[in-house]
């Protein structure tokens, strides 16, 4: 008798056992049940998140484009429209004009800056900016340079540049083939020029048609923006096209725009605006 209640209370404490495993399993499986549920929300969460990121974005560099577009349409109704500043772009009557402040387009507010680089270049920038999220901001920008591509002035005005051919040669430390040539009625002469890039190199040599008109050799390193005096290079009435061999520098410049600028004898200046 006594060894049948033992048996019992034996099998009634497995019982127990047996049951207290089974309810730990079961939490342990609600629990990574959950913890699965939670992973899978938040990474739906954040596909949603970075998805409308991205559409924002694109709309985003859209606008910041069509910022930089419009100053070009500015600048080709007439060059002084572009005044140095910070405005906001607006269309009235399918014309745009420059706004005393940022414009704002739906939740994309847009600003473009303007620099005065010389009398014939601006600095432009357009930035769009907007909330992502509470109080989290994203931007994204867009820049240039813009000249006075008539450049009426002068002797400046018989002077022709094309570009179609420029490269970066030497492992890259070399302006190369930009054409020009004087198609005006009488001789014009190039006494200087000036170069902007970006980048800490310095300009060494310039060669045109054969003829070196510039060399560190003769004269100080030359940095960016910098006007330097050439041997003075005549471009003579009905002589036909020249060409810059090469503009050297003295580390790689690739990855940058260009600006060359020539000085003529009666002070006026010709800029052309070179992308690589």
């Amino acid at each position: 008798m006594k060894m049948e209640i033992l048996n019992k209370k034996e099998i009634y404490h497995r019982r127990n056992i047996s049951r207290g495993q089974s309810l730990v399993e079961v939490l342990f499986a609600i629990a990574i049940f959950i913890i699965g549920v939670f992973t899978v929300g938040f990474l739906l969460i954040d596909s949603q998140t970075s998805l409308r990121f991205s559409i924002e974005m694109a709309k985003a560099s859209l606008l910041a484009q069509e910022g930089i577009e419009a100053l070009y349409g500015l600048r080709d109704g007439n060059f002084d429209n572009l005044v140095a500043g910070v405005h906001g772009i607006v269309f009235e009557g399918g014309v745009v004009a420059l706004a005393s402040s940022s414009d704002m387009v739906g939740k994309f507010s847009r600003a473009v800056s303007i620099v005065d680089v010389d009398d014939k270049t601006k600095e432009v920038t357009s930035t769009v900016s907007w909330t992502v999220r509470g109080s989290r901001t994203a931007s994204t920008t867009m820049s240039g340079y813009i000249t006075d591509w008539k450049q009426s002035d002068g002797e400046s005005m018989y002077m022709a540049i094309t570009i179609d051919e420029a490269t970066l040669a030497s492992s890259s430390t070399a302006l190369s083939s930009i054409q020009f040539e004087n198609v005006g009625p009488q001789d014009i002469t190039i006494t200087d020029m000036q170069v902007q890039w970006n980048g800490l190199a310095t300009l060494e040599s310039v060669t045109i048609d054969g003829t070196l008109v510039f060399t560190v050799s003769t004269s100080t390193s030359v940095v960016s923006g910098e006007d330097f005096n050439i041997s003075d290079y005549t471009l003579a009435f009905g002589a036909g096209e020249k060409t810059i061999d090469n503009i050297t520098f003295s580390a790689p410049v690739s990855g940058t725009d260009f600006i060359v600028t020539f000085v003529l004898n009666d002070g006026s200046r010709k800029h052309v605006l070179i992308e690589i």
